[in-house]
């Protein structure tokens, strides 16, 4: 493996708010890797947190940079400027890594044709019966994925060629995938790019979480294609129950099937049900990027 010893190969940035409970096993496992420590650097970029988020990583050996304007995406973009590496990484605060996360990202630009790297973003630590259905509805395959930050990559020259990730609350980095792959670029996805994500367990949280998906759905078409609302309805009344069922092909007991399948159903629901009012919202009527 031949390395650039004179900066790291690979910046992994990772926007922070308020996530003193688990930005410190995120930053262990980030330092844990099968990896050299002169290929990679790690940049947390502190989107104006109130809790000890800062305090608690600030004795490791990473670099912290703080963004007052809030959002996700733009402490994406914040991190992208001071990266140093060739490679963008991005995960979230409440992740933890695979040890060998970095190196299966190396592995995959090693073919110079590729631009961007995808890895699942449906795994967890979590047992609750809700998580479960969260990450039964994010699964991904070689066929089938999109764009997740808690676990992509993609070359820094095409990053700032594309202009980074738009700055609209949800959304953005499956909009950014897809603008790739609009632009002809080679994104591919990689199964053994494994990180762990902690979903919220609480009931309404996850329904919020789902909303903002649904907004999120209605600002990509918006941008890449045309809004359609008939489609949107012919989920709710017929796609959405059929993929529900899917939920009664796992091993669990059938009351607790049942309970996943109401919280599945909803869930779908009030994702479609947001594309189809927020399709309506001034933001989206008026293609106004923020």
């Amino acid at each position: 493996m031949i390395l650039n010893t004179r900066q790291p190969l690979i910046s992994v940035i990772i926007p922070m708010y308020n996530a003193e409970k688990t930005i410190k096993e995120c930053i262990e496992s980030l330092l844990n890797q099968d990896f050299p420590k002169y290929c990679y650097e790690v940049i947390v970029v502190d989107n104006n947190s109130t809790d000890r988020s800062v305090e608690v990583i600030k004795s490791y050996p990473i670099r912290i940079v703080h963004c007052p304007k809030r959002g996700a995406y733009v402490a994406r973009n914040t991190g992208a400027r001071y990266a140093r590496g060739e490679i963008l990484a991005f995960t979230d605060a409440d992740c933890v890594v695979s040890k060998n996360w970095l190196r299966e990202i190396y592995n995959s630009f090693r073919d110079g044709d590729i631009a961007a790297v995808q890895g699942p973003g449906n795994l967890t630590f979590q047992r609750d019966l809700k998580v479960k259905v969260e990450c039964l509805t994010r699964e991904m395959t070689k066929e089938a994925f999109w764009g997740d930050t808690k676990n992509f990559a993609v070359r820094k020259s095409v990053f700032e060629k594309v202009g980074g990730f738009e700055q609209f609350f949800t959304g953005c980095d499956a909009l950014f995938l897809q603008t790739l792959r609009s632009k002809g670029y080679n994104v591919i996805f990689n199964e053994n790019m494994i990180v762990y994500h902690y979903f919220p367990t609480d009931f309404l949280k996850l329904i919020k979480k789902n909303w903002r998906h649904g907004f999120g759905d209605v600002y990509i078409a918006k941008r890449l294609y045309n809004i359609n609302r008939i489609l949107k309805i012919k989920h709710m009344l017929y796609s959405n129950f059929r993929y529900s069922f899917k939920v009664f092909s796992l091993d669990n007991s059938l009351l607790e099937k049942i309970y996943m399948w109401l919280y599945f159903i909803t869930s779908l629901q009030v994702r479609s049900l947001s594309y189809l009012i927020n399709s309506f919202h001034p933001i989206i009527i008026s293609n106004k990027q923020v």
